[in-house]
């Protein structure tokens, strides 16, 4: 009595494993395009060094150095802190940049007070903006990991 065996039926396990599951892998990385990162944006108004409360401010995320766009446009509360907290990205594969930019107002129209293109995003970035010229407001920023 003879048994016949056929080349190739151990190797589906194989192909499985070592190219299957990874173009897996490697589909679902780029289709959710990196893992999210709680992000803090604060914005502090100041004038004169004094904590500048109830003015509005405007941040605007991966959009450029511009106060044109969809944003979010928060108040500052009495000690003049304007927070928003979103879902940053961080890429899989490479590092993924990212940009802010921090709008005040002047008179009818939103002024660029503060921009930054960087990678990858900070966990928290605090941006400290002395807003006692509204026309020209001059910022700091601290990135925190």
């Amino acid at each position: 009595m003879s048994t016949r065996q056929t080349a190739g039926a151990g190797t589906l396990p194989i192909v499985t494993m070592f190219i299957v599951i990874p173009l897996v892998i490697l589909g679902v990385a780029v289709a959710f395009d990196g893992r999210p990162l709680r992000q803090e944006i604060v914005v502090t108004a100041l004038s004169d060094g004094n904590p500048l409360g109830g003015i509005r401010v405007r941040i605007l995320i991966d959009q450029g150095d511009t106060c044109d766009g969809n944003g979010y446009d928060v108040t500052a509360n009495g000690r003049g802190v304007a927070e928003v907290t979103h879902a940053a990205r961080l890429g899989f594969l490479e590092v993924r940049a990212q940009s802010v930019a921090v709008c005040l107002p002047d008179k009818e129209e939103w002024i660029l007070a503060w921009s930054s293109h960087h990678g990858p995003a900070p966990a928290r970035l605090a941006v400290a903006c002395d807003a006692a010229d509204t026309s020209a407001p001059r910022c700091d920023a601290k990135f925190e990991n």
